[in-house]
């Protein structure tokens, strides 16, 4: 029901859903060529391709998706105009975004983050990596207060993603341990491109 995700299924009829999902494929690697290219040094051009491939929810999940990630897409792209501090580009990819899908409506405040000076000495960024990591290990402290919230919120605000309110099984832990172990490991990288 997205307008804009509307308009690109009519603009794609005449060659079919199956151009459609190869031109999607397309402007993805493109994108994701065009970030790493630009922002990561040569010798670490393996890491980023590693997280993309053998990250589930990067190339798994956008080969299904396609609807979210073209949202996705926009979204990196507009990561150039918040590194760049350019707030109506930024606000017209995450607009952008927003019609492909509406989810996209959380990355408006994301440009706070632009506003801040990450890389004013070693203290500043070391904190700065200890805070990331809290706010993403809170998130699994807080998952029921989380789920809660969002059970009560998306029936009335958000039907049409009701249906994707049941829950994932949480067995081993080991999915949490994995994507722990990518995220330091981006931290860590991180600091080591910092010298």
């Amino acid at each position: 029901v997205e307008p804009a995700w509307v308009c690109l299924n009519r603009l794609f009829q005449p060659v079919g859903f199956f151009g459609m999902i190869a031109a999607l494929a397309c402007v993805n690697c493109v994108v994701y060529y065009y970030f790493i290219k630009t922002y990561v040094p040569i010798r670490y051009y393996w890491m980023p391709v590693c997280l993309y491939v053998f990250d589930p929810n990067f190339m798994l999940i956008q080969l299904s998706a396609m609807r979210q990630t073209v949202g996705i897409i926009l979204f990196i792209v507009s990561a150039r105009f918040l590194y760049k501090k350019q707030p109506i580009q930024y606000f017209l990819c995450v607009g952008l975004a927003f019609l492909f899908h509406t989810s996209a409506v959380v990355l408006v405040p994301v440009y706070l983050l632009a506003l801040f000076d990450w890389n004013r000495d070693t203290t500043t960024r070391a904190v700065s990596r200890v805070v990331v990591l809290s706010i993403y290990l809170s998130m699994f402290v807080f998952i029921g207060f989380i789920g809660a919230f969002l059970k009560t919120v998306v029936p009335i605000y958000f039907q049409r993603y009701d249906i994707y309110q049941e829950p994932g099984q949480v067995n081993t832990g080991l999915g949490l341990i994995y994507n722990t172990g990518l995220l330091l490991l981006t931290l860590f990288y991180g600091q080591t491109l910092d010298r």
